[in-house]
């Protein structure tokens, strides 16, 4: 849905295909003072309005001799874009319950979790035949521990590539005894749940993690001969060479390893989560001293300042929480992420609580999640705009080079 000029009461449905979006129903304007007529329509449809405009200003005593006919295919421009992915889709909350529990599942078995430890996604008969369940077993995330918050308000700029995404499957201690099953499905760092498998899992204790990429990213082929030799190691990050293999030797030596690595590299979507949040986190720490804009505009109190002068408990949190994941080299600590946080209470005392837990229990309350959901859709959105602004700036160059072709006088 379009919604013209940003106006909720002049809206207008819409078709997206390939990035473009057009009118569902051709419309079109007609400016009495320039004799111009704008169609907006689709390229296919645009000459059979044509004709209907033309009767339509016969029919008003307007000669279209005399008008002159401008056509607008692409209409983002005009409003603000709604996309409801959920119109017409028939029980579409049972639809994407199962949907999410069948992702859960798939990795859940993948990292070799036993059928029988999963009964709130899998149903088992007598005779061993499993059926994908909707168990009412999703909890919706919401960041409560202070330096998720600081993450996912800006997470488009912090995480390198956004958007991703994330499969954690681990247990978890339960407060009366025991342990519960849980797989933490984040899709488009924007629909995150944690899907419960099983509130009495009997097996092993369990961590298993998976993070991808949703966007090819393969930088262009890089000739070290060309390169300071000062950088090389900087293009060796880029195209993923592990620069500790190299059995020693002199610099061109070091220089035939690296374009080794080079020559031979090929783009793989999966990511190593626990060096992926870290490199996250340690961004956090320039933004936490970044100068926040004050009522009139100008630069106020620092993210950091400002959370010591109001909101102390939550300093004091982010302070701990950053110190826990950087201040030792140790992937098994990166374990904890998204699983729980650590909550400061106003006398100081720290605890480690659990996320799927806290997520249900108050005071958070529906609102919570609507806002926290309105944010992620915004991020996504923003992405999305800017994607499309990015291809009509290079279209328009396009245009623009070729204009210049066609414009130029011969030699």
């Amino acid at each position: 849905m379009l919604y013209e000029g940003g106006d909720p009461n002049r809206e207008r449905r819409v078709v997206i295909k390939d990035n473009v979006v057009t009118p569902k129903e051709p419309f079109h304007s007609f400016d009495a003072a320039t004799n111009l007529v704008t169609i907006y329509a689709s390229a296919a449809r645009a000459k059979h309005y044509k004709n209907i405009v033309i009767k339509e200003l016969q029919a008003n005593n307007l000669n279209p001799d005399e008008v002159v006919f401008k056509f607008v295919e692409e209409v983002q421009d005009m409003g603000v874009l709604g996309v409801f992915f959920t119109e017409g889709t028939e029980k579409f909350n049972e639809r994407l319950r199962l949907g999410f529990n069948k992702i859960a599942l798939g990795f859940a078995m993948y990292a070799g979790v036993p059928r029988t430890q999963v009964p709130r996604v899998l149903q088992l008969d007598a005779h061993g035949k499993g059926q994908l369940v909707d168990s009412q077993n999703l909890i919706p995330f919401y960041p409560i521990g202070a330096l998720d918050r600081l993450v996912e308000n800006f997470r488009p700029r912090l995480e390198g590539n956004y958007p991703s995404h994330t499969l954690i499957l681990f247990s978890q201690p339960r407060e009366k005894g025991g342990q519960a099953l849980f797989c933490y499905v984040d899709l488009f760092s924007t629909f995150q749940y944690y899907v419960l498998l099983n509130e009495d899992y009997h097996g092993e204790p369990i961590y298993k993690s998976y993070h991808q990429a949703t966007t090819k990213s393969v930088p262009s082929h890089v000739d070290l001969l060309k390169v300071r030799h000062k950088l090389w190691n900087v293009v060796a990050e880029q195209f993923e060479v592990d620069t500790t293999k190299f059995t020693g030797g002199d610099m061109d030596a070091y220089r035939a390893f690296i374009q080794r690595g080079i020559d031979t590299y090929s783009f793989n979507p999966q990511l190593n989560l626990p060096l992926e949040t870290k490199t996250m986190f340690e961004r956090v720490m320039p933004l936490l001293v970044e100068r926040l804009p004050g009522e009139n505009g100008e630069p106020d109190s620092s993210v950091l300042e400002f959370l010591q002068a109001n909101h102390p408990a939550q300093y004091v949190a982010l302070l701990t929480e950053l110190h826990f994941y950087l201040a030792y080299n140790d992937e098994t600590r990166y374990q904890r992420f998204r699983s729980s946080f650590i909550k400061v209470e106003e006398n100081g005392n720290q605890e480690v609580m659990s996320y799927p837990s806290e997520c249900q229990r108050p005071p958070m309350e529906i609102r919570h999640f609507q806002e926290y959901g309105h944010l992620k859709f915004g991020q996504l959105n923003d992405l999305i705009n800017e994607a499309q602004e990015l291809a009509s700036l290079q279209q328009d160059r396009q245009q623009l080079a070729g204009a210049s072709k066609i414009a130029s006088p011969p030699e």
